[in-house]
């Protein structure tokens, strides 16, 4: 009896966790369909690590919108980005799950194949994490890439306290990029808005990161970039007065001019000279 018992109780748990996954995949997939319509991104390529039901029944619902064209593929060792990720249109929808164990394959891969974190993707990346995984502070992100990260934020859709003018927080939403990991930035991660669903189940997607990009991140906190100059008159008295004086105006006026714009730049963009 009490073996029939746990073997009942089993399949309970199993069915629960099955039907759990499954409206996930449903969300996600809604989810999913509002983001990129926002950006008017019609292309969409996903990765993941989700078996064949799952990723037909998230693929079906993005599907409806008959403008979406959309891949799925499954993450391993010898994924070919190149050819996946092949950009002959404006700009390409990746949605990459970070709860699969193997989604740091797919940035391997990315940099191995000399694929560029730049405008032409834009990352879409849930996760069910309380925080980004530790790898992305080696990832070689710039300023001009286009990453989001949507931390799924409560489970339980009915918690009445998982309100926001009456509907349910789903995903939180994070911009994430680096000034320049090459010249030893450091990664920027700034809260941008929020998915919910409504009482009619309808996703409401809310952007409040509306400044134009390169505005929103011109501050580069310091960035350590190298520069030079060149003169073609001798540095009198020294190179340092000579630059910085109108000492013989007539004598390397565009090199002393750039000079000048150049450190205007470097104060208004918070950036290091060396």
């Amino acid at each position: 009896m009490k073996s029939r018992l746990s073997v009942y109780w089993l399949f309970i748990i199993l069915l629960t966790l099955s039907l759990s996954t499954s409206k996930g995949h449903e969300i996600l997939a809604k989810f999913t369909r509002d983001y990129f319509r926002n950006l008017y991104i019609n292309q969409i390529v996903v990765f993941g690590c989700w078996d064949k039901y799952d990723s037909l029944k998230f693929s079906k619902s993005i599907i409806m919108d008959p403008e979406i064209k959309l891949i799925y593929e499954s993450i391993d060792d010898n994924i070919d980005l190149d050819k996946l990720l092949h950009v002959d249109y404006w700009k390409l929808g990746i949605v990459l799950d970070l709860d699969c164990q193997r989604s740091k394959i797919i940035f391997d891969q990315f940099t191995k194949q000399h694929l560029r974190h730049n405008e032409s993707y834009f990352w879409l990346m849930p996760t069910t994490g309380e925080k980004i995984p530790d790898y992305f502070y080696n990832l070689p992100l710039t300023i001009a890439n286009e990453m989001t990260l949507a931390m799924r934020r409560n489970d339980n859709l009915h918690d009445e306290n998982n309100t926001d003018n009456n509907n349910k927080r789903i995903y939180e939403l994070y911009d994430v990029y680096n000034p320049s990991y090459r010249h030893g930035g450091k990664l920027n991660i700034t809260y941008m808005g929020h998915w919910s669903l409504n009482d009619r189940n309808e996703g409401v997607l809310k952007i409040i990161l509306t400044q134009y990009k390169y505005k929103r991140r011109g501050d580069l906190q310091g960035l350590v970039l190298n520069a030079s100059i060149v003169i073609d008159f001798p540095a009198v008295p020294d190179y340092d007065t000579y630059i910085h004086n109108p000492i013989n105006p007539h004598l390397d006026t565009m090199h002393r001019y750039n000079y000048a714009l150049t450190l205007q730049m470097r104060d208004y963009y918070n950036f290091t000279l060396v």
